[in-house]
């Protein structure tokens, strides 16, 4: 089978896709996580089987995020990180999460580094932690006067990890911490417009969507050396995630209660090099209401290492629960 099909071949029908590339596909179903390759299919099972979806979705349940790194597989499961061997899929270690699952994860040396992510209603300082190999915890820096962490995500040009909290004008910042977290400064703040989920990063350039439920939200360019912030278009959502994908990067926005943003469909933009922008998908909630069965979302994988030009992603709280989907991209 060649690798010009071998992707296609490998993709489920049901799902959330965690990591793509030409020759293995990470996703999950509730708790129950699979490692497909082009001869193989390996699956764990995490918890108690013959649940239905609903179940997950209003427990909020399952598993939630996948990094693979360095012949490992970091899995947060209901509030619990699992590091498994990849090849053979057996728990190496398990460790409680800090605050609830994280929104965003990262790799960071031989492990994975997270931000706390809670309601924090007394506004404690919060803590970026990183779990190495071996599944030691170690508290690489603490930020106070925000209520908690968004995502934290490498930036190529800077050598530096970019942090984004949240919620309230004051806590909404960008922060870019050195590659030790031993310092860090703020790049953006002071502003519901800088209230971001998971950013984009090319070259000297940071791309972003608003976080805004009782607002309008819009795309933005952040300019790295000029510390310019360019609007590039209106969005009928909040953004919660982004993939950058060939010469384009796609940002997908959310179904969440609100008086001026759109409740009924999910949308996927794509934003080309040229700051050119097209909403290519449309994709319709649920009737489950949001306070229960979740807010109606569009989730690309975390990492997408195909060379396919497709752009994958999963419906989540939609009339299409789990159903995973694809674009041709250019």
């Amino acid at each position: 089978m060649s690798t010009s099909h071998s992707i296609e071949y490998l993709i489920p029908e049901e799902g959330i896709l965690h990591y793509i590339d030409d020759h293995c596909v990470i996703s999950s179903v509730n708790n129950k996580l699979f490692v497909t390759k082009p001869n193989s299919r390996k699956f764990k099972n995490f918890g108690l089987l013959g649940l239905p979806s609903l179940y997950y979705r209003i427990f909020r349940k399952g598993i939630h995020k996948v990094i693979y790194h360095d012949e490992k597989l970091f899995v947060v499961v209901d509030h619990s990180i699992y590091i498994l061997n990849f090849a053979s899929l057996q728990t190496v270690c398990k460790l409680a999460l800090s605050g609830k699952r994280p929104l965003c994860i990262e790799k960071y040396k031989d492990g994975i580094v997270y931000g706390e992510y809670y309601s924090n209603p007394n506004r404690n300082s919060v803590k970026i932690i990183h779990v190495d190999g071996s599944g030691v915890e170690h508290r690489l820096a603490e930020l106070n006067g925000v209520r908690h962490i968004h995502s934290i995500i490498f930036n190529e040009y800077l050598k530096k990890y970019l942090v984004c909290t949240g919620d309230l004008d004051n806590e909404s910042c960008m922060y870019a911490f050195e590659i030790d977290f031993s310092e860090h400064e703020k790049l953006l703040s002071g502003s519901q417009q800088y209230r971001i989920v998971q950013p984009a990063c090319r070259f000297n350039k940071v791309y972003f969507g608003s976080d805004m439920p009782h607002s309008e939200n819009s795309l933005y360019e952040f300019d790295l050396e000029t510390k310019n912030v360019t609007r590039i278009c209106n969005v009928p959502g909040p953004v919660f995630f982004s993939l950058v994908k060939g010469q384009n990067i796609y940002f997908a926005t959310v179904v969440e209660p609100s008086e001026v943003n759109d409740q009924k469909f999910c949308h996927i933009f794509q934003l080309n090099q040229s700051l050119a922008w097209k909403n290519i998908g449309k994709f319709a909630k649920d009737k489950i209401p949001m306070r229960l069965g979740q807010y109606g979302q569009i989730m690309f994988p975390r990492f997408d290492n195909s060379s396919r030009k497709k752009l994958f992603f999963t419906e989540f709280a939609t009339k299409n629960h789990l159903r995973i989907g694809s674009y041709d991209v250019t």
